[in-house]
C-alpha cells in the first residue's frame, strides 16, 4: 500500500523489469511488494549483488548491470527498476543511472518518487520527524566514523540511523554518552509482514536486534511518547 499512483502506473508500460537482490537469494523485496502490479507479459530480470562496503567492487558490479540494461534499451525496449522507499534517499538505483549515464549520456531517465523508510516509520509511530524549527539529521551509521558520528548527534534535534551495522558497538556508545538510548525506537522491515517494532531500546535490546536487515532507528532529543498500540511485533 506504501506504492504512489505514478509508480503503479508507470510498472504497467513496462517491457522489462530490473530487481536487485541480495546474492545467493531467490526473492528480492522489491519484487515481491510490487509483482502484483508486473504486467504478465513484461519480463523480470533480477541484479544480484553481494553484501559489501567496498566502493571500488560495488562499482564494478554496477557498471557490468549497467552495461547489460544498456543492451537491452538499445533495443528499443522500455525497462524499469525497482527501488525500495524513495530514489533519491541511498538507493542503489543512484548507482545504475549514474553507470548508465556515464556509459551513454543519451539514456532518457524518468524517476518516481516513493515513500522513504524513515518517513513511513515515524507515521506508523505517530512520531513527527521535525516540528517548528527543529532539526533533523540522517545518519548511515555503517558508514559514519566514531568521531563524526558524535558530532552529528550533538549537533541535530532529531536523527534517523539507517545502514545499521552487523556490529553496533559505536552506536551504542555515542548515545549511550549523550543519554539518548532511551529517546529511541527502532523499526525493523517497516510495513512488510515481517515488521518488528522495540520501543525500550537500551544496549541489551540493541545488541539483540544487531545484524537485522532493513533496520533503522529514530531518536528525539525532546523524548518520545512511546505508548503506540497496534498489531506489530513490539518489545
Amino acid at each position: 500500500e506504501m506504492m504512489t499512483l505514478q509508480a503503479i502506473n508507470g510498472i504497467k508500460k513496462l517491457d522489462i523489469i530490473f530487481a536487485s537482490r541480495k546474492e545467493g537469494e531467490k526473492a528480492s523485496i522489491a519484487h515481491e511488494i510490487a509483482k502484483a502490479h508486473i504486467p504478465a507479459d513484461a519480463q523480470v530480470i533480477f541484479l544480484d549483488f553481494p553484501v559489501t562496503f567496498d566502493r571500488k567492487k560495488f562499482d564494478e558490479i554496477w557498471a557490468g548491470h549497467a552495461q547489460s540494461i544498456l543492451e537491452i534499451l538499445k533495443s528499443g525496449k522500455d525497462c524499469g527498476y525497482l527501488a525500495i522507499g524513495d530514489p533519491s534517499v541511498y538507493s542503489t538505483f543512484t548507482h545504475l543511472v549514474r553507470n548508465l549515464l556515464q556509459q551513454e549520456p543519451a539514456v532518457r531517465v524518468e524517476v518516481f518518487p516513493g515513500i522513504t523508510s524513515l518517513t513511513a516509520a515515524a507515521n506508523l509511530l505517530n512520531v513527527p520527524l521535525v516540528t517548528d524549527g527543529e532539526t533533523l539529521t540522517i545518519i548511515p551509521s555503517a558508514q559514519i566514523d566514531a568521531g563524526s558520528m558524535k558530532e552529528l548527534i550533538q549537533l541535530s534535534d532529531n536523527l534517523v540511523f539507517m545502514k545499521i551495522p552487523s556490529d553496533a558497538g559505536v552506536l551504542i556508545e555515542n548515545l549511550e554518552a549523550e543519554g539518548l538510548l532511551h529517546h529511541a525506537i527502532w523499526v525493523q522491515k517497516c510495513c512488510l509482514p515481517s515488521q518488528r517494532i522495540v520501543k525500550e531500546v537500551n544496549a541489551q535490546t540493541l545488541e539483540e536486534e544487531q545484524g537485522r536487515y532493513l533496520s533503522l532507528m529514530i531518536v528525539k532529543k525532546e523524548g518520545i511518547a512511546k505508548d503506540l498500540k497496534g498489531e506489530t511485533e513490539e518489545k
